[in-house]
């Protein structure tokens, strides 16, 4: 065989070169070195499916084994998104007719490399299965074990070289084996051994043919290997009934599973009151409750009574000066005028624009110029910030005649749920930040399922800077609570020991942090060992990672853990709280179910739904979605696009850009970004925007901007740049 070897490692090291590693969605975290235990699933493919293969096979010119290896690569390419797709398959090694009788094992190893990419109809695919799998017959003298140590693929202790899945497909009818007054019948043996990740048996009978796949159980379980075998069935039904379909068109999911993760899983729509503008929502507190402290800050404390008076005289003051504003930018201290300025502007009639005092003199000057409020309420401190805006100007601090002479009664301002909210900027991925417009109705929804799952009158912190959208969260979930917001003292936000001092001062309840900041305040609060008045922690902006500390602290205090997931263009629209005994959280607990009036979907590369268990780029849906990015309607229809699943016309979808995937029990595992963003201690942010930067910086040629850090020093941003 000396020629025919060499023909083939010639072959196979070209064919084989920079060949992937097959990335399958596990149940379970990939073990740092692989174990064999496994088990095996078994169901048929019915008479009228197997012969409806054959005959497609026939038609195309193809052998029924590349039918079904082409159906399996277009379930892994859906499963993993990728077009490269490696599945291995036993050969007989046999075919020489001199050896066909002879004793011995003879089997061989074929590693068939097909590629998906283009979208291709599925007769296209056959055509490329063909074309792979006869090539392999032809080089097929090349000893597997020999094929690895020529082609030498990037060991990993996790996975078998080469190829992760492997395709069995073979002819049998049933033994007959005459024995006197014996009678023989096969029986199933399931060795209770998986070589491979996965391995799809296919035996052809003359009926039903007989389908099984054996798996590895420390990375799949029953459940997510039976959805394979329904998907697998599902693209063999579609494809031989219509060969000319697109793979990307392809359905997977059976219509049992499209009802579960369409409707419901997005069953959340709560028997809830109709809610009114936030604004009046706090009007019904300061009716119910006059004399109760609404807002702490510093040695100041204001009733809800002092803070509706003191709001209603801004709102007739805005309102006198600008007419019916429509946009009132804010930019103060963390105080209570920041909150009477916020209520203020919602009273007007007005959406508030917050400029945080710690941005740069360019970045307000641009939000400023962008948002084109009608006036800005401020401080006397900041008020040289805005000068240049040529717009009014009204320090909150500085109490002049025509604002104290206002008539302090509520205004009854008509509002709708279209009207906006805020405008909140956050990063750009091409260095100019975006305005995202949040209507009243989305923040009235939130607030809504916030106060039937939390209890009332709580003592929330206010943590977040106004220009983070948790920042309203913090404020309008404690007013319309009737509880009391308790803003930060300046300097305690970073030193972190003084918080924890703080906050047992102050006797809050309720916080709402990013992750890294809830890890450090736990560790705090654990150092004292004395009595904790937090009862819960909600984190949001980050992937939770439950630490040592968080678990010491719900252990000590009963204190509860909830994970929060929204991005800026919706707020919040899941949560989680992480339950059971402390000792038994998981390290990065899901983010979820969606929240009242809130639709999920997740979506593969393809615009399909993706399976259980299977990531999808992260959809949202429903009432609690921001009208666009402010002044720019071409990023907003590229982001938020028209609802192809809920079935209701005019709806809309926005695609977030992060990964997830959804688990057995109706709960959603945060696994990522499908671009650059990164969150920094909460903050999204768009490296691009960094980069873009950096770029104008005199000397720079090009710069790369990356996150770095670890548990211990938290995250950060890394700039690499080159010289010109």
């Amino acid at each position: 065989q000396g020629e025919g070897v060499a023909r083939a490692l010639a072959y196979w090291r070209a064919r084989l070169a920079g060949a992937p590693v097959l990335e399958l969605p596990t149940v379970q975290a990939r073990p740092a070195v692989q174990g064999h235990a496994g088990a095996t699933y078994r169901w048929a493919w019915p008479d009228a499916l197997a012969r409806a293969v054959e005959a497609v096979s026939r038609r195309e010119g193809v052998t029924p084994f590349m039918t079904v290896l082409a159906v399996l690569t277009v379930v892994l390419h859906r499963y993993t998104g990728q077009t490269d797709v490696v599945v291995g398959t036993p050969i007989s090694g046999r075919h020489q007719t001199e050896v066909e009788g002879l004793i011995g094992l003879f089997l061989n190893t074929l590693v068939l490399r097909t590629d998906v990419a283009g979208n291709p109809r599925f007769r296209e695919l056959l055509t490329r299965v063909r074309t792979v799998a006869l090539e392999a017959y032809e080089h097929q003298e090349l000893p597997f074990e020999r094929l690895v140590e020529v082609v030498q693929p990037e060991r990993d202790l996790r996975r078998t070289p080469l190829f992760q899945v492997l395709l069995v497909v073979q002819h049998s009818g049933r033994p007959t084996i005459p024995l006197s007054g014996v009678r023989v019948t096969p029986e199933r043996i399931d060795a209770g051994r998986a070589k491979f990740d996965l391995t799809l048996f296919v035996t052809q009978t003359p009926g039903a043919w007989e389908m099984a796949l054996e798996y590895r159980t420390e990375l799949f379980d029953e459940g997510f290997v039976a959805r394979v075998a329904g998907h697998l069935t599902r693209v063999c039904e579609q494809v031989v009934g219509e060969p000319d379909v697109r793979v990307g068109a392809l359905t997977l999911l059976t219509a049992a599973e499209r009802r579960q993760v369409v409707d419901e899983w997005n069953a959340t729509a709560p028997a809830v009151p109709a809610v009114p503008a936030v604004e009046a929502w706090v009007e019904q507190q300061v009716a119910a409750r006059p004399d109760a402290v609404a807002v702490v800050s510093g040695e100041t404390a204001l009733t809800y009574d002092a803070l509706n008076r003191r709001s209603n005289q801004l709102a007739r003051w805005l309102r006198r000066t600008c007419g019916a504003p429509e946009r009132v930018a804010l930019l103060c201290d963390r105080s209570s005028d920041m909150v009477v300025g916020l209520l203020g502007s919602l009273k007007a009639g007005a959406a508030y624009v917050p400029l945080d005092p710690m941005y740069p003199d360019g970045r307000v000057r641009f939000m400023l110029q962008d948002a084109r409020p009608q006036v800005v309420v401020t401080q006397a401190r900041w008020a040289p910030r805005v000068a240049a805006a040529g717009l009014p100007v009204v320090c909150l601090d500085r109490r002049g005649e025509a604002l104290a002479a206002a008539a302090d009664t509520n205004l009854g301002v008509a509002r709708r749920g279209a009207d906006l909210l805020y405008i909140i900027y956050t990063s750009g991925s091409t260095g100019v930040p975006k305005g995202i417009a949040l209507p009243q109705r989305a923040m009235g929804n939130l607030l809504a399922w916030y106060g039937a799952t939390r209890p009332a009158a709580a003592r929330t912190l206010q943590y977040a800077s106004l220009s983070f959208d948790m920042a309203s969260l913090e404020i309008l979930s404690a007013l319309c609570g009737g509880g009391t917001v308790v803003l930060v003292e300046p300097g305690l936000r970073q030193d972190l020991s003084a918080l924890a001092r703080f906050l047992t001062a102050q006797a809050v309840d309720t916080v709402m942090l990013p992750v890294t900041v809830a890890d450090h305040l736990a560790r705090e609060l654990g150092r004292s060992r004395g009595p904790s008045p937090v009862r819960a922690i909600i984190t949001a902006g980050e992937q939770l990672q439950v630490t040592p500390a968080l678990v010491e602290l719900a252990t000590r205090t009963g204190c509860a853990l909830h994970n929060f997931y929204g991005p800026s263009e919706t707020h919040v629209v899941t949560a989680h709280q992480v339950a059971g005994a402390p000792a038994t959280w998981p390290g990065r607990p899901p983010i979820g179910r969606p929240i009242a009036h809130t639709a999920i979907y997740l979506v593969d590369g393809s615009g399909e739904l993706a399976p259980v268990g299977v990531p999808g780029e992260l959809y949202i849906g429903g009432v609690g979605l921001a009208q666009g990015y402010w002044q720019r309607p071409g990023l907003t229809a590229t982001r938020f696009v028209a609802d192809a699943f809920s079935g209701r016309p005019g709806a809309r979808l926005y695609r977030t850009g992060d990964v997830a995937r959804w688990q057995a029990d109706g709960t959603l595992e945060y696994l990522g970004r499908r671009d650059d963003q990164v969150k920094i201690r909460g903050y999204r942010v768009e490296v691009g925007e960094v980069e873009a930067v950096l770029a104008q910086c005199p000397g720079v040629d090009q710069a790369v901007v990356t996150v770095r850090g670890d548990a211990a020093q938290g995250t950060r941003l890394a700039a690499y740049v080159v010289g010109t």
